[in-house]
């Protein structure tokens, strides 16, 4: 398997250009693609193919077949990394990881980092409305978290980079290393660090929304006092009402607690955006 730094479609945040500086020509878009992916692609109709959305008029063919094969590809890609990466990681740990690195939130950054947007043939203002909105937030941000904001991602971002992988994927003779060429996809998931910063992040959330900051209680306490372990739960007043969510186990208060905050944060965003 591939390296970190194989895996690294997400190093620079490229800024998505203005529409008089979106790419409207196919051969130059193909051009630059492969110079993002440093791939040199045989059948370089699978690119277009890949590139093509379906609000394009007087198109037979669009990214969607593409994208289908490519999340798989990318699936795969990912899990072979993690399962050679981290050894003594369990299957629910390993699928949590997986899951984080392949999410809609994550492959539409990469998308935004990279402007990838810029080279896919569309016609639909209503997407490129959702798509500016979700960058500007993207911009904004000090750096990415694989949690995700509170702002939806737009699916076509993370479609177009599974359909990008998909063409490559094709292209090499479904060779899934193909698929973590150098600058193909973005791994930055340390499951050491897994909750680190929640709390931080929880904070602001509430702070930008104005509401109470929340409240840590250790609920319960686990083993021997050698080996003490913690679930800590976090109550937030919402809108709503009262919100209250548990944690994971942890060594350490502080990481329960941080457990708790990310597990806040995943219900908000799924709650707003369900």
């Amino acid at each position: 398997m591939q390296s970190p730094e194989v895996c690294a479609m997400m190093t620079d945040a490229n800024r998505l250009p203005p529409p008089e500086e979106e790419i409207t020509n196919t051969a130059t878009s193909v051009r630059a693609v492969e110079e993002l992916l440093n791939y040199r692609f045989k059948n370089t109709k699978l690119l277009e193919e890949a590139l093509t959305h379906s609000s394009c008029p007087n198109l037979i063919t669009n990214y969607q077949r593409l994208a289908f094969v490519g999340d798989a590809a990318l699936a795969l890609a990912i899990s072979s990394y993690f399962f050679m990466t981290y050894p003594d990681v369990d299957c629910g740990k390993l699928t949590d990881l997986r899951s984080a690195n392949v999410s809609t939130e994550k492959l539409a950054r990469v998308a935004v980092r990279h402007g990838l947007y810029k080279y896919l043939r569309r016609d639909s203002a209503i997407l490129d409305e959702k798509v500016k909105e979700f960058v500007i937030t993207v911009q904004q941000e000090e750096e990415m978290e694989f949690y995700g904001g509170m702002i939806k991602a737009p699916k076509v971002l993370a479609d177009i980079v599974e359909s990008v992988m998909g063409a490559v994927y094709l292209d090499c003779g479904f060779d899934v290393n193909a698929v973590c060429v150098k600058k193909k996809m973005d791994v930055e998931f340390d499951p050491t660090k897994e909750c680190e910063g929640a709390k931080h992040k929880l904070n602001e959330l509430c702070q930008r929304e104005e509401w109470p900051k929340p409240t840590y209680r250790v609920e319960k306490e686990i083993g021997p006092a050698h080996d003490r372990r913690f679930i800590c739960s976090v109550q937030i007043i919402i809108a709503e009402g009262m919100l209250f969510v548990m944690g994971d186990e942890k060594s350490r208060v502080k990481d329960a607690e941080n457990s708790a905050a990310l597990a806040t944060i995943r219900s908000l965003h799924e709650s707003k955006f369900s």
